[in-house]
C-alpha cells in the first residue's frame, strides 16, 4: 500500500521519520532512488510504500508535522501490464537434482542493455543464488569486464561471446541470446508452484537492466544476507503488502537481519528503544507524582 505525502524536502522528512520511528534510513540509490526505512520504502515522488498497519501507523506523525492531509488514504498499487513475454518453463537435471529452467524473449535488447543484464547479475549472483536457494548461478567477473571493455559488435556478436564463455566455464546456470534469456531454477515436485516466484523475479530483473543507463560491477557477498536481499528487492519493486508472500519466500530461509545492516546496528537500535522506554516511564511517574528514580 503507498500514502502519497506533500514535501517540498523529501531528504528531511525521511530523517524525522527515521528518527520518529528509531529505524535508521538506507538510500537505495538507482534506478528507484527510494530511501528505505525499516519496512517503509519512501520513494523518490515522496509517496511511502508499506504494510496498511506499519502506514496507518505513521498517518498521524505525518498528518502533524504537514506531510499528509486529513483526507489522505492507503492507496494500492495497480499491477503492471507491460510484463515481458515470458516462454514455458523445462524441467532438467542437474547435479543430481531437478533444475528448471526458465525463458524471457528479449528480442529488441541493445548492446548496452544486454550488458547491463550481464553486470547486474554477476554482481548480484551471490544474493540470487541465495534467495533461489541454488548453487547453479555463476557468471566469471572478468568475462564481464572484458564485455565492458570490448563491447560485442551486434546482439549475435553478443551471444557467440557468451556461448563461448560457457564452453570454457566462465559462465554456468543461465543462457543469454540475441532473442532470449534463460536462468536456470530449482524444481521440486512437490511445490511446483515456486516457479511463478522465479519467474516474477527473472522478469523485474530483466525491467531494472533494460531501463538502467549503467549499472555498477561489484561483487556482493554481504554476511547479512538478508539485509541485502531485501534491499535488492525492494530496488525491484518487491514492496508493499502485494509482495508480503514474495518476499518471505525469498528472505526466511537466509542469515541475519533484515532492518539492519550488522549486529551494531541492531544492538544501537534495541538501546535507542530501551532509552525511549525508559524515558516515557520516567514522565509518566513525574506526571503521576510519584518518585522518578529507579
Amino acid at each position: 500500500m503507498t500514502i502519497t505525502t506533500q514535501c517540498d524536502d523529501r531528504r528531511s522528512m525521511v530523517r524525522m521519520i527515521s528518527e520518529h520511528l528509531s529505524t535508521p534510513a538506507t538510500y537505495l540509490r538507482t534506478p528507484t532512488y527510494a530511501f528505505q526505512i525499516g519496512e517503509l520504502l519512501v520513494n523518490r515522488d515522496g509517496s511511502i510504500t508499506g504494510e496498511p498497519e506499519a502506514l496507518n501507523q505513521l498517518l498521524p506523525f505525518l498528518r502533524d508535522n504537514g506531510f499528509a492531509s486529513e483526507g489522505v488514504e492507503l492507496e494500492t498499487p495497480q499491477e503492471e501490464e507491460d510484463t515481458m513475454d515470458k516462454q514455458p518453463a523445462m524441467v532438467s537435471r542437474s547435479n543430481d537434482r531437478y533444475c528448471m529452467d526458465i525463458s524471457f524473449e528479449i528480442t529488441d535488447w541493445t548492446i548496452s542493455q544486454l550488458t547491463n543484464l550481464m553486470r547486474m547479475l554477476c554482481s548480484k549472483q551471490y544474493i540470487i543464488r541465495k534467495m533461489l536457494r541454488t548453487d547453479d548461478l555463476h557468471i566469471a567477473r572478468d568475462f564481464v569486464e572484458e564485455l565492458s571493455k570490448t563491447p560485442p559488435e551486434s546482439p549475435a556478436d553478443f551471444e557467440a561471446r557468451v556461448t563461448q564463455a560457457a564452453e570454457n566455464g566462465l559462465l554456468q546456470g543461465m543462457n543469454l541470446t540475441a532473442s532470449a534469456f534463460t536462468l536456470a531454477t530449482p524444481y521440486s515436485e512437490a511445490e511446483p508452484q515456486n516457479w511463478t516466484f522465479y519467474s516474477d523475479l527473472i522478469d523485474r530483473i530483466l525491467k531494472q537492466a533494460k531501463g538502467a543507463t549503467r549499472v555498477r560491477l561489484a561483487i556482493d557477498e554481504p554476511e547479512n544476507e538478508k539485509y541485502a536481499a531485501r534491499a535488492f528487492l525492494l530496488r525491484l519493486g518487491y514492496g508493499g503488502a502485494d509482495q508480503k508472500a514474495a518476499r518471505s519466500f525469498f528472505l526466511d530461509h537466509l542469515q541475519g537481519y533484515a532492518a539492519f545492516r550488522d549486529d551494531a546496528g541492531m544492538q544501537a537500535h534495541k538501546e535507542k528503544l530501551a532509552a525511549k522506554r525508559q524515558a516515557a516511564r520516567q514522565a509518566d511517574l513525574k506526571a503521576e507524582g510519584g518518585d522518578t528514580h529507579d
